[in-house]
């Protein structure tokens, strides 16, 4: 057992900025001089009346058919309650006054409360006053002691936090490592059905069968089965390049991972490197470090003659790469700590306008990311550009059908955005729809959402127009079923991303930042979405041309689309989307403080 025989613990209280008021120091009480007087004072903390509090949950009971008990939500926390006991013991009278002043002037304002355990090399911990009040508590046997005590009471933010920032960049995910390209049967093997051909054909594994063949449920089907190790502890994303020669159901992957079994779900699918393959993404479970197999499984309408199956590609991947162009980037935060801890957001980029600019925070949650075109199912001609955000435009009419797998998107509140553009000046109402569905299925299940919004296009003016907010998805399915959502109303619109951004959990800022080179009074190359904090408790928005920030300022409200400023990170990893249509490549970094429930650790 381990006992710490010289203590090292320190307390202290001062107004952010200012000098605080120390009581302890390297487990020694300070001595304090009056500077009018020359007598001497110093505070004796006592137990058991100081201590540091708790967070106090907020909660609110959910209704339900329980008979006994009930099930609640966790909404918030409340602030905490700290007190500090303190016997002051001076050399005076005059030193018993300058006492009681040194705590008036940290008490009833903003403050810090820092507690050093007594633990060598112990992180200190911060709590953040927002209010104080300290009384006195009269004792005539001190008195005669030249001595007084009083207990300083505290209102403090729930949660501490370290006392150091954090200036974290945010990882952008690098280039997927190829795992497998395709060019050799090696550990590739045909189980379904059982009469498949493999073979290596034009670059790709591929197993050649029969599509009549039952493979349950009266559908035909295949699968390829890989097996060999994939180290996946810092890559925890998988992809295949796979096609069809047949229409397929969604496509299901098994894997053996840590020796346990598990089927994924989808989390993304977009183009694979060659033509005619389609690029799906999976996410192995967390903390998981080798995938020693998985077995890629289709199925589709069973047919007569012969039918092939191929993957040209298996990548891993530390995060979700890009979706579209850089403009429009996934990253993931793991700001340390133990709670969520608000944090300051900044894109930056050394010379260009960023143009509209969207910062959107959500905890990791599979591979959820809000961007549409990724899952774009049908449409009118879709036109390569790589100016855009997502690379591509097609015209919105007569219908733009994104189909979302619904493991891909977090249950709950969600709002819906677009990009869209058109030729002439012109007021124009779009339609949108939402409805539950199931692959091959033409209708809707259960409750559907839709709505008209009406919007002002300016003449060959790219905007960002909200428009819908529902719950998604409209009706809860099985893992198989998909988000339809479908846009339309114009038939000179075009599009060039839409997105879907999950509210219940999720931080929105949205900010039109214009284009062009930076400059004063021009376009800015910087823009910081800056977290609440003590002096700042409402938050705030500001762009700016100059690294140093020295030119910043608040946005024209014209220009702010959406303004939550409270990006809220979680300690076990955090999702930032980034879109600046301006620029490619935008720097997005985070700075905060590390939140701990009461005691902070070493980052």
């Amino acid at each position: 057992m381990t006992f710490v025989t010289t203590p090292v613990h320190g307390l202290s209280l001062g107004v952010p900025g200012g000098t605080p008021l120390v009581f302890v120091e390297d487990g020694v009480t300070v001595v304090h001089t009056d500077a009018l007087s020359g007598e001497t004072y110093e505070f004796d903390v006592l137990a058991p009346d100081t201590q540091w509090g708790n967070p106090v949950p907020v909660v609110e009971v959910l209704t339900s058919m329980l008979t006994n008990g009930a099930r609640v939500r966790h909404l918030r926390d409340d602030n905490r309650l700290p007190s500090v006991a303190l016997t002051v013991r001076a050399s005076g009278p005059n030193g018993l006054s300058a006492a009681e002043k040194a705590l008036q002037l940290v008490s009833g304002r903003p403050a810090e409360l820092i507690w050093q355990p007594p633990i060598p090399n112990a992180a200190p911990t911060v709590f953040e006053v927002v209010w104080s009040q300290f009384d006195h508590r009269m004792d005539d046997f001190r008195e005669r002691w030249v001595e007084r005590s009083y207990l300083v009471s505290l209102q403090a933010l729930p949660h501490g936090r370290s006392v150091s920032k954090i200036i974290t960049p945010a990882v952008v995910g690098a280039a997927p490592t190829v795992v497998d390209n395709g060019s050799s049967a090696t550990n590739w093997a045909v189980e379904i059905p059982a009469t498949g051909a493999l073979s290596v054909s034009s670059g790709a594994v591929t197993n050649t069968y029969d599509p009549d063949i039952d493979v349950g449920s009266g559908l035909g089907g295949a699968n390829l089965r890989r097996t060999a190790d994939i180290d996946v502890s810092d890559t925890p994303y998988l992809s295949n390049d796979w096609a069809t020669s047949k229409a397929p159901n969604p496509p299901l992957m098994g894997v053996t991972v840590d020796g346990e079994g598990a089927l994924l779900p989808e989390v993304r699918r977009e183009p694979g490197t060659t033509a005619g393959f389609t690029r799906s993404w999976y996410q192995v479970p967390a903390a998981s470090s080798t995938v020693s197999s998985f077995s890629f499984f289709v199925t589709h309408v069973r047919s007569t003659g012969s039918a092939t199956l191929q993957i040209d590609k298996v990548q891993k991947a530390a995060t979700l790469p890009s979706s579209g162009t850089t403009r429009q980037k996934v990253a993931t935060i793991f700001p340390g700590g133990s709670v969520p801890a608000h944090g300051t957001v900044l894109v930056q980029h050394d010379t260009d306008g960023l143009g509209h600019t969207i910062v959107f925070s959500h905890p990791i949650e599979g591979g959820y990311t809000p961007p549409l075109r990724q899952w774009l199912a049908s449409s009118d001609t879709v036109t390569t550009d790589t100016t855009l955000v997502s690379g591509a435009y097609n015209i919105m009419s007569p219908v733009t059908l994104f189909e979302v797998p619904v493991s891909a998107i977090p249950f709950g509140d969600t709002q819906l955005w677009a990009r869209m553009k058109r030729s002439t000046a012109a007021v124009v109402n779009i339609a949108w729809a939402a409805s539950s569905t199931f692959p091959g299925h033409e209708g809707f299940l259960g409750n559907a959402h839709s709505g008209i919004t009406t919007v002002t296009f300016p003449a060959n003016q790219w905007i960002l127009v909200p428009l819908g907010r529902f719950t998604a998805p409209p009706t809860k399915t099985g893992v198989g079923g998909i988000l339809r959502i479908g846009l339309g109303g114009d038939s000179t619109a075009v599009v060039d991303e839409a997105w879907l951004f999950a509210m219940e959990r999720g931080t929105l800022t949205v900010v039109d930042n214009f284009t062009g080179t930076a400059g004063l009074g021009g376009s800015a190359n910087r823009l910081r979405v800056a977290a609440p904090s003590l002096e700042e408790p409402y938050g705030s928005l500001d762009c700016g041309y100059s690294a140093d920030w020295s030119d910043s300022h608040t946005p024209a409200s014209g220009n702010v689309l959406c303004d939550q400023v409270s990006h809220e990170f979680d300690p076990e990893g955090t999702m930032i989307f980034t879109v600046t249509s301006g620029v490619t490549d935008a720097a997005v970094s985070l700075e905060h403080y590390p939140r701990w429930h009461t005691h902070a650790g070493n980052i």
